[in-house]
């Protein structure tokens, strides 16, 4: 993350200002995962009710981090880059959460009819670009969008595998709808996800940390 200053980390280091107290990021990658895999396990059994917009999404963040971050659900006030791509800027949120979440609910995934694969992967595919690129949270984006994204498709009777992509395979997939505007990139990924999972495994096994390795700590 390219900042001047970062007001979300402790002086002098790299570590996020956290809940829990830990300074080094080896300390913080240890404990991480034991407070934010059972709050996911949560919002399985218990999902957030919500209207599938930018404050349902809030409502996701602050459910999986709020052990971690005094700060969970709350939007960002800094601007993020991750290489050369640049996440909105703020502070605008309202508008741009017109142009991402209008584009769900103008759209074929949150409606009662039937819908194809193809269909669900087209739409989820820009969705989840959108999403991206909105960026909201200083941390935990990934799994707050791929959390919202969970609870869409459950919608349709569809569950989502992402562990079926390794953590390089996202990454460049989202590097690529993010250079390209669109969520065209992002299809070949949400069609492997849609898939059952390659691991056997059941979505919300307790080895599924161990199976996705980093992609667990976006």
């Amino acid at each position: 993350m390219e900042q001047t200053f970062d007001p979300y980390v402790y002086e002098g280091g790299t570590v996020l200002k956290n809940l829990i107290g830990v300074k080094t990021a080896k300390e913080y990658e240890a404990v991480e995962y034991n407070f934010t895999w059972p709050r996911r396990q949560q919002l399985e059994a218990n999902p957030v009710k919500g209207d599938f917009d930018l404050k349902h999404l809030q409502e996701i963040h602050r459910r999986l981090f709020q052990d971690l971050f005094d700060w969970a659900g709350e939007l960002r006030t800094v601007t993020l880059s991750k290489g050369a791509s640049t996440f909105f800027a703020g502070p605008n949120w309202d508008t741009a959460a017109k142009y991402t979440f209008g584009y769900l609910h103008n759209g074929p995934l949150l409606k009662s009819n039937p819908i194809s694969d193809s269909v669900f992967i087209e739409n989820a595919a820009e969705l989840l670009s959108r999403i991206n690129y909105l960026h909201p949270f200083r941390e935990g984006n990934g799994r707050t969008q791929r959390a919202f994204l969970d609870q869409v498709a459950g919608l349709s009777g569809r569950r989502l595998s992402w562990r079926n992509v390794g953590a390089m395979e996202n990454t460049r997939a989202s590097i690529l709808a993010h250079n390209a505007g669109n969520g065209k990139p992002l299809e070949p990924l949400i069609a492997q996800v849609l898939a059952p999972p390659l691991d056997g495994l059941s979505p919300f096994d307790d080895n599924v940390y161990k199976v996705t390795g980093s992609l667990a700590h976006d």
